[in-house]
């Protein structure tokens, strides 16, 4: 089921939800995670992230709410990600930084390290 749910408007989803529990047991607690996340960005933030202009990151932070910890984790690494291609650094910092502080025991090292490079290297003393 969870690798043929591929957005939260798949009927997969709520499934998913619903029976934590049982999918957490048979994924794993972290894989389970991980779906959901890519179920959230797939069905709420990239419709918002893939439009002209800059993303309304308040209303994307309303949408994913309801979601919880799987919506707060993927809404701070889509942030991330995208302040980093965008070469926004003023954004890019603090964000990255709370996003290492918010999920860091699961990031990659060479992740972790990519990020952390990208902050020293980018932050002013405001940041």
């Amino acid at each position: 089921m969870a690798q043929f749910t591929k957005s939260t408007t798949d009927a997969g989803f709520q499934l998913m939800t619903e029976n934590a529990d049982a999918f957490r047991k048979v994924l794993g607690d972290r894989p389970y995670t991980v779906a959901l996340m890519n179920s959230i960005y797939k069905g709420e933030i990239e419709p918002c992230v893939n439009t002209q202009g800059h993303p309304d990151w308040s209303a994307i932070a309303d949408k994913v709410k309801p979601y919880g910890t799987p919506g707060n984790e993927i809404l701070l690494r889509t942030e991330t990600v995208y302040y980093l291609n965008n070469q926004d650094w003023n954004n890019y910092v603090p964000k990255t930084k709370e996003y290492i502080q918010f999920d860091g025991a699961n990031r990659r090292e060479i992740e972790r390290r990519r990020f952390e490079e990208n902050i020293r290297e980018h932050a002013s003393p405001a940041n």
